[in-house]
């Protein structure tokens, strides 16, 4: 523990105080200083001491009272770096970012300012993106939830993601499957396309691309695309409804059937699937 009060001027606890922190024993040396600047209170080299380590015992709202002490004493002082080091720890960047920028304006080849600058012009870039992209998802929500019933909604939705992210392969895919529900098969394909060349593994995108394909009577071409589709995902029972489609257009029943059977052993209560089954075995037998 600190000595004494008896006969100590501030320059004595000042020092005292820096043995102490030399020591690693912070706690006291804030001892120290607090009875410092009880001599002193108007010395600015002080504060700084004081609020550095405050700031090292994680006490970031005090460490920023003592920086403000010291500049109010000596505004060129340099605390406006430790000051943002502070704000930064408590999430305020926005106050940090001031603090920095201040002390540039002071020592414009201040490191450390330089480097908390950065810091916070990234964390800034970063939460604006996550910004950008929770908007464009909460658009994708919004669209997917149009689908069937509101398709022209859904391409709204779907160009107002892209005005954030150009390259989300989810809306793309959401707008193909739009148009195909308003019968604009062609412009459903060029999306398909898009979402394709972001993302080729998107099963989505080519069992919509191949039922589109399927209307315009491509059906080979249609069968190739839900021949991908599943080989990315065995269990999308859409493929296999669409390819059934697709080869009974061809007069291939038999194998319709089989394509049948698997969407509803994927889902059972595929209606669309139940009904082309009974339509396959009508013209096979």
């Amino acid at each position: 523990m600190p000595g004494k009060n008896e006969g100590k001027t501030a320059v004595d606890w000042y020092n005292e105080g820096v043995v102490f922190n030399k020591m690693g024993r912070f706690d006291d040396a804030v001892v120290c200083f607090d009875r410092a600047l009880q001599i002193d209170p108007n010395d600015a080299i002080v504060w700084g001491k004081k609020g550095i380590l405050l700031a090292r015992l994680g006490r970031y709202d005090e460490a920023i009272q003592c920086c403000d002490r010291g500049i109010a004493i000596d505004p060129q002082i340099p605390l406006w770096s430790m000051k943002g080091l502070s704000f930064i720890k408590l999430g305020r960047h926005d106050d940090a970012l001031a603090c920095f920028d201040r002390a540039l304006q002071i020592d414009p080849n201040d490191a450390e300012a330089k480097e908390g600058r950065d810091q916070v012009l990234q964390w800034i870039a970063k939460q604006n993106e996550k910004k950008r992209t929770l908007n464009a998802v909460q658009c994708l929500e919004e669209a997917l939830g149009c689908i069937p019933d509101h398709p022209h909604k859904a391409i709204e939705l779907a160009e107002r993601a892209f005005e954030i992210d150009p390259n989300m392969e989810y809306a793309w895919g959401i707008k193909g499957l739009a148009f195909k529900i308003l019968g604009r098969y062609d412009e459903a394909i060029v999306c398909c396309d898009r979402a394709l060349e972001i993302n080729p593994n998107d099963h989505t995108a080519w069992s919509t691309k191949g039922s589109s394909l399927g209307d315009l009577g491509r059906h080979n071409e249609a069968i190739t695309c839900c021949d991908r589709a599943l080989e990315i995902n065995p269990n999308n029972n859409a493929a296999w409804n669409i390819k059934g489609v697709a080869l009974g257009n061809l007069g291939r029943h038999d194998e319709a059937l089989v394509c049948f059977n698997r969407a509803l052993q994927i889902d059972p209560n595929d209606a669309d699937a139940r009904k082309n089954k009974e339509i396959a075995l009508r013209k096979i037998s």
